[in-house]
């Protein structure tokens, strides 16, 4: 009994194992009969678990490449019986899937996590795009506003002084009937 129960231990995915053979030597009449299912169901859906995690890890880890992987001497140092076969199992899977043999198994939850992710990447895209845009807009406007600015001290100091456009500021000299002049002006030629 005592190697039995040190075997789940060693292995997670061993508990079903020992769990269904526990349930299925109980009466259905016994009080343990009831739960000694539910932890089999448990320990299954772990295991699931356990599994898709370990597979999504390996997939990430498989495109975490370093550079000594990327070059020729690293892909075949990594060139050998196993990854001959791992990667024959693979196209013989998709060619079952192509061909009907076997389904397509989906996992919508995944789908829907990375669908996710795609949609909050882009969006984060976006949003240093527009807050580069924003800044660039932003000092331009200051370099115009500290221009203004120093234009009307001019002009409050010296209102017959000459501005930077070279017109000539007085009290008879309207800025706004000014830019209107121009305009018309600029739109009969």
């Amino acid at each position: 009994m005592g190697s039995l129960l040190i075997k789940p231990v060693q292995r997670v995915m061993k508990y079903p194992l020992l769990l269904g053979e526990l349930w299925q030597a109980t009466p259905n009449d016994h009080p343990d009969n009831r739960p000694l299912l539910e932890a089999l169901t448990a320990t299954k859906i772990i295991n699931v678990n356990i599994n898709e995690f370990k597979r999504r890890k390996d997939i990430v880890m498989k495109y975490k490449r370093t550079e000594d992987e990327g070059n020729l001497r690293g892909k075949l140092n990594k060139f050998n019986i196993h990854s001959i076969r791992k990667k024959g199992d693979r196209l013989t899977g998709y060619l079952k899937i192509l061909t009907g043999v076997e389904p397509q198994v989906r996992d919508e939850a995944f789908d829907k996590a990375e669908k996710l992710f795609r949609s909050l990447e882009k969006a984060v895209r976006q949003l240093v795009k527009n807050v580069s845009c924003y800044l660039q807009h932003t000092q331009e406007m200051v370099s115009v506003a500290i221009q203004n600015v120093q234009d009307l001290e001019n002009i409050i100091k010296d209102p017959n002084k000459i501005d930077t456009n070279g017109s000539l500021h007085n009290k008879n000299n309207d800025p706004y009937k000014h830019f209107v002049s121009v305009m018309l002006g600029c739109n009969k030629q």
